[in-house]
Formats: C-alpha cells, structure tokens, sequence
C-alpha cells in the first residue's frame, strides 16, 4: 500500500504469536484455532498458548499441543512472551486486569470497539500498544470482513434469543412461530439491514414473524435479502412489487429509516432488534427516552449494537449470565429478575456470539487468521496484499489513529492519523 512506508518502521515486528484465554463473562471463543497455530509454525513463528485457552471452544490442550504450539499456565507469561497477542474481545480489568500487559512493541489483534468506552480508548491508547481493531478493516467496497461473520451469527441468534425472552423475564410472551388458529404473530422491527439486520430478516421469517426493516439505504438491503435468499434455500420469496418479501402468510417489508418510520415501527412491533452501524463510530441513537414512554410494556429491545455504544438511550451491555434488565414507562432501569413492575424488556448482551463459541470461533478465524498470516509475514507485504489493514489499526504509540473514534470521545487531543507518523 502506497504511504506507508513512514509507518511500517513503527509497528513491532512479529515473531511470537500469544493466544489467551478469554475472561469476558460467557465468552467461549477462543482467537486462534489448532489448525492456525500450526499455520504460524509452518512459518517458523512461534506460537504461546494459555492453558484451556480453547477448551469452551472444544480446542484442547494436547491439540495445540500437536499443532506444535507451546501451552503456558496463566496469562502473564504468554502475554511477556508475545509479540502479537490475537483475541477475540477488547482487554479488561477483571478478573484479570490485561492492561497490565500493554506495551509499545506489542501487537493487539482483537474486536477493539473504541467508539463506544471512553475509558477503554483513553487506556489502550495510553499503553502504547498498536490496537488492530477487526470491526474497523473495511475494504474500499465498504465491506469489513472480520466483523461481516459475527455479526451474521449474531443476526442469525437475536430471533432465536429475543423468542426465548417470555413472561419469566418481563415480556408478553407472544411465540415468534405462528399457530393457524391465533392470528397474532410476532412483528419484528430491524433497525438496519446490513449483515446482522438481513440474517435476523431471514431467521425470524423462517419461525414465523412479520418483519420490517428500516435502513438509510433500501437498495442495499434487498440486495442483502437477495444474497441470503439465494444461498439459503430460498428461506422466502422476493416478490415483484419491490417493498415486500414473504414466505407463506409472513412477510418482510422494507422502509426507508427516518424518525417518523421508526416511531410508527415501534408501536407496530412486539420485538425491535437494533442492528445499526457506524463502522468503527458510534452507533446511531434511534430509540430515544421519549419512545419508552410510549412503548406498550411487554416489548422487547434486544440491541446487538451494544458493543458500538447502542441505538437507545437506554442500552447499557448485559452478560450471558443476566441478559436483560426493564425500562419501565417512566424511565427508571429495574435490574435483571425484577419484574414486577412493567415494561420494555432490554437485551444487551455484548458478546452475543460468545454464546455459540465452537460455531463462532471457526467463522471468525477463517476470517481473522490469513490477515494474522500476512502480518507476522511483514508488514509491507502485508499492506499491499490487504491494505484494509491500515483502516484496522485503531491505537498506535500512544496516540488514537481514527477521527471516528477520537472525536465523539472528545479526545482530538490523543488524535494522530497513520499518515501522520
């Protein structure tokens, strides 16, 4: 890639690769496969393994150990002993405080997700270490690989959990599936059709929802909707009249994304799944204080836009363990299990995907692992063979290197373009 030359002297060189043990609550995923450590050695890198670092993913020790990996006990020596460390979320405090591990010469290679933790941007930025954020690699196309296969997984999870959210945890619980004799169907509102609102589109029409999506570009979504249609079996019919999809007695109807479609959408809908994004910025805030309001109580909001700051005010990120709390109509937040008094149901789970580890890891990195390759091949090469992975890098020798980042956090004053390097 053209330009980076200035750069590339500033980006530590990787010989080691460190894989650790993920400490996110309900995260099964694990950033490197067995088959991808033996990748690395095949090219005479060496390759640090915590111990049971893939055991919720199914890896066991002994198989990265037969990929010729080293397994280490503990994160602090695969950490010391590693140039790049891959990961799958963004370093945290506990139980492990992994920002004890940051260093200059050290290489991050994870979902970073900045834009929407002003702590976590001002912290991994202070340690010096060049942050290599998946969610932010967009190619000139507007594609971004590394976050195109987690979000088709979490699209394709939030039908399925939002339909598990019943009467225990608040909602009304209406089943998504149609039964011939009760007329009434879930109506799902997706709020953005890229990856995640398509797949959602697809598996919520295959339970038996009505669905309506609304997104800035209508075009761009029934192409998505052509895309999995034709790669999956036909789940529905795109039909001629250029609004609606169905399959059977559902449908899928598409609108154009405004405050007005969106007020009238969540009066429609019994669940709203928030699937809107900003690469690399925060999400845009769709739902504000003044439509919890007037929600009928009952509703759901399961917002994957969590890990991007959400598209509510009040999103506010969940775990696996205690995946929803209640937003009654005067505004108050009641915690996971209290449910006695009424109203929207939120789901905010931050690592959705973590959920179904084995299926995610495998997607994630034959994503992940041919950029990991190129780079611990040099960057140079690196660059010019994919040179989206300049747009990847988010932190780098202590300074934030994208305004998308930088500026909604107010901190323009830790801002450097690469080019500026």
């Amino acid at each position: 890639m053209s330009g980076m030359g200035p750069i590339i002297s500033r980006l530590p060189q990787i010989r080691n690769i460190g894989v650790v043990r993920e400490i996110k609550q309900g995260e099964g995923r694990v950033g490197v496969t067995p088959a991808g450590a033996a990748a690395f050695i095949r090219m005479g890198r060496t390759v640090y393994v915590e111990k049971d670092a893939g055991i919720r993913s199914g890896f066991s020790n002994q198989s990265y150990h037969d990929a010729g990996a080293i397994i280490l006990t503990g994160p602090a020596a695969v950490w010391k002993n590693a140039d790049m460390v891959i990961k799958v979320k963004e370093p945290l405090r506990y139980p492990v405080n992994e920002f004890d591990f940051l260093r200059p010469d050290l290489v991050l290679f994870t979902y970073l997700h900045l834009a929407s933790d002003l702590d976590l941007a001002r912290d991994t930025a202070a340690s010096g270490v060049c942050g290599f954020a998946f969610e932010t690699a967009q190619k000139e196309d507007g594609s971004i690989p590394m976050l195109a296969c987690m979000s088709e997984i979490a699209g394709r999870m939030a039908p399925m959990e939002a339909s598990a959210i019943g009467a225990p945890n608040g909602a009304m619980g209406l089943l998504m599936s149609g039964i011939p004799e009760i007329a009434e169907r879930q109506n799902i509102l997706v709020l953005g059709g890229g990856n995640v609102g398509a797949n959602a589109a697809m598996i919520s029409l295959k339970l038996g929802a009505n669905i309506r999506i609304l997104d800035i570009n209508e075009d761009r979504v029934w192409n998505n909707l052509e895309r999995l249609a034709a790669n999956n079996d036909n789940y529905f019919d795109l039909l001629s009249f250029g609004h609606r999809a169905a399959k059977g007695s559902n449908f899928v109807e598409v609108g154009l994304s405004n405050e007005a479609a969106v007020a009238e959408g969540l009066d429609w809908a019994h669940t709203t799944i928030g699937a809107a994004l900003r690469p690399g910025a925060p999400a845009p805030l769709l739902i504000g204080s003044d439509h919890f309001y007037a929600m009928q109580s009952g509703r759901i909001i399961l917002d994957v836009a969590v890990d991007q700051g959400g598209i509510s005010s009040h999103t506010r990120a969940t775990t696996h363990e205690k995946p929803t709390f209640i937003v009654d109509r005067e505004g108050r937040v009641h915690g996971y299990g209290d449910i006695d008094t009424p109203g929207t149901v939120m789901y905010c789970v931050a690592n959705m995907p973590g959920k179904h580890a084995r299926t995610s890891t495998l997607s994630l990195t034959a994503r992940t692992l041919p950029y990991a390759l190129a780079m611990a091949g040099g960057w140079e090469s690196a660059f010019e063979q994919y040179p989206e992975l300049a747009k990847g890098i988010n932190t780098l020798n202590g300074h934030l290197t994208l305004q998308e980042v930088a500026e909604p956090l107010e901190l323009m004053e830790i801002f450097k373009p690469l080019s500026g390097f």
